[in-house]
């Protein structure tokens, strides 16, 4: 049934197309030309093929191959050399005997060939304008790129320059501003020189509830009999002063009393000793180093003088010394250090030297105003030589001070 089908649309399709090649020479030569023109109008692909199949039997085949040579010299007038081409080689290919057909395909090649020609000009010239708009537009980058440049480098310059001015007078205004403070601080120097007022003084005390005492003699067995003893004693003590401190000189008054009243190992001695030290510094010098002169008086009670075991009960005196004073670290730490010698060495014969030294550390709690909370650590001894022997007086002590105007 499928390959009955198929004969009768081939069948059908023969009949149609032997139909239109009948009906088309059945015409009348006009109603040909007319067709033939319709078609070339609008350019009617399908057309080229009808001109390759033209039946040579046609009645009216040169005339309407004229025609159609006639109709392809109008279209190269009309400037449509494609599709006139292909007219004329579907004529040339029907009819390749054709003058006109064989003259008009060659001017259609000269015509082709000098479009082409002028086709490469065309685009060559358009290449070269492209190539010159690139070029014209790269030298246009370069030199925008140039002056950019150009002011970036200008904008560099200027801003070094601003700097390197601004660094002249923030340099200028620098030695100004520093010679200023030199001169004001040269006037606040002189100042303070010449001035002199309740802020240049500055007080202080302390109290040591922990207070001990260790004395010896090996000097007492060559007055009493008996063999050398130590003794401990716990007491109270106080410390105070008054300081002047001046730019050109600082001047300190300081006062210890100690009270060892409690034996610790059975002493039945008590012990006192009370020092009043004047020294005097400078602070242009790198050193914070004193120059001491004081009194010194260290005494010893005893029930009666058959139980003394020191050989010098009572010894005041007079003494001169060297200070390390207010040796400070971290703003908090103060030290001081000291050595005197006593010069009642110089007047009695029971005496070949004597000497002191003092140590103390205080450490700064909190401040208030003008006012100073401390605590501190201090010890203080007493050394007494006769005939190569000692007799010595330690005491330690830990307390807490105040100061005020410091």
């Amino acid at each position: 049934m499928k390959r009955i089908f198929i004969l009768l649309l081939f069948f059908n399709y023969i009949f149609i197309v032997f139909s239109e090649e009948t009906s088309f020479q059945n015409k009348d030569i006009l109603a040909k030309f007319n067709y033939i023109s319709t078609e070339i109008k609008s350019k009617n692909p399908g057309f080229i093929d009808e001109i390759y199949n033209y039946n040579q039997s046609d009645p009216d085949y040169k005339s309407l191959i004229d025609f159609l040579v006639e109709k392809a010299g109008d279209l190269v007038f009309q400037n449509e050399y494609d599709y006139a081409s292909k007219i004329i080689e579907a004529v040339l290919y029907n009819n390749l005997d054709n003058t006109q057909a064989q003259e008009l395909y060659l001017t259609l090649g000269e015509i082709k060939k000098k479009n082409a020609n002028k086709e490469k000009l065309r685009l060559e010239k358009e290449a070269e304008q492209e190539r010159q708009k690139q070029q014209n537009e790269e030298a246009l980058r370069l030199e925008a790129q140039a002056e950019a440049e150009k002011l970036k480098q200008a904008q560099a310059e200027e801003k070094q320059r601003v700097a390197e001015k601004k660094a002249l007078e923030d340099n200028f205004q620098k030695n100004l501003d520093e010679k200023q403070r030199q001169l004001d601080e040269a006037d606040a120097y002189e100042t303070s020189i010449k001035t002199v007022g309740v802020k240049n003084f500055s007080y202080y005390t302390f109290l040591y509830p922990g207070d001990f005492f260790y004395y010896t003699s090996a000097v007492n067995t060559l007055f009493n009999t008996g063999q050398k003893k130590e003794n401990i004693l716990y007491g109270l003590a106080w410390q105070g002063g008054i300081n002047f401190n001046h730019p050109l000189f600082d001047i300190n008054l300081d006062m210890d009393f100690d009270y060892g009243f409690l034996g610790i190992n059975a002493s039945n001695s008590k012990n006192i000793n009370y020092n009043a030290t004047f020294s005097i510094g400078s602070p242009v010098l790198f050193i914070p180093l004193t120059l001491r002169l004081g009194f010194l008086y260290n005494k010893y009670l005893y029930e009666n003088n058959l139980t003394a075991d020191m050989a010098i009960v009572s010894m005041p005196t007079a003494l001169v010394g060297i200070g390390l004073w207010d040796i400070t670290f971290f703003h908090r730490v103060k030290i001081d250090l000291a050595f005197d010698y006593y010069l009642v060495s110089f007047l009695t014969t029971e005496l070949d030297s004597s000497y002191g030294a003092e140590f103390s550390v205080s450490v700064r709690l909190f401040s208030f105003r003008k006012l100073n909370i401390y605590t501190g650590i201090s010890t203080h001894a007493l050394f007494l030589e006769e005939a190569g022997m000692f007799e010595s007086n330690i005491n330690g002590k830990i307390g807490i001070g105040i100061s005020y105007n410091e």
